[in-house]
């Protein structure tokens, strides 16, 4: 399995968001969440367009500054990872005051909710069947989510890395990038 950078995306009042890096050599190069938002936030397609800045607006706003990794919106398991946007439900209704997320929704976006102030994005696309693996954009990102997800969870419960105030650090605490 690559290996891969764990690198904070968005520090909000109530989450910090993480994505993953795939190139660990070039501190420049776009996460994977990055590389999903600038594809999908600039396609030709409006309803794609719209759909990333839904998106997008719900991650950094609803997730990171006012409610966090709430359990509730992550109601879409893909076996090891979830699937962002949630599926619209009573108790999601009860949380936010505009559930804007219709039926249909074209995005897929895999991630890892870690605990309720710690969250990794990973990548996705549009979803074009019924399954993930059956749709062309998203069937490799759904099998890399997998490993992604596993591998940060068994860091996790090897104590290679640990959560300590909303955030993820290295177990010795040196000031170096996390490498899994």
């Amino acid at each position: 399995m690559s290996t891969f950078v764990l690198e904070k995306w968005h520090i909000g009042a109530r989450c910090t968001i993480y994505s993953i890096r795939l190139d660990v050599d070039n501190d420049d190069a776009l996460s994977e969440a990055d590389k999903f938002f600038e594809k999908y936030g600039e396609i030709k397609d409006a309803n794609i367009v719209y759909a990333a800045k839904l998106l997008l607006q719900f991650i950094v706003t609803d997730i990171g500054d006012v409610h966090g990794a709430r359990l509730e919106f992550f109601n879409r398991f893909e076996r090891e990872a979830n699937a962002l946007p949630y599926k619209s439900d009573q108790a999601i209704n009860e949380i936010l005051d505009l559930d804007s997320f219709y039926s249909g929704f074209p995005l897929r976006l895999y991630c890892y909710r870690v605990s309720e102030d710690v969250l990794v994005l990973y990548n996705g696309g549009i979803k074009t069947s019924q399954t993930a693996q059956d749709s062309d954009d998203i069937s490799l990102k759904f099998y890399d989510a997998q490993k992604y997800t596993s591998k940060i969870r068994e860091a996790l419960r090897e104590g290679t890395i640990l959560i300590k105030n909303s955030e993820i650090v290295f177990f010795k605490e040196i000031d170096e990038e996390i490498v899994l």
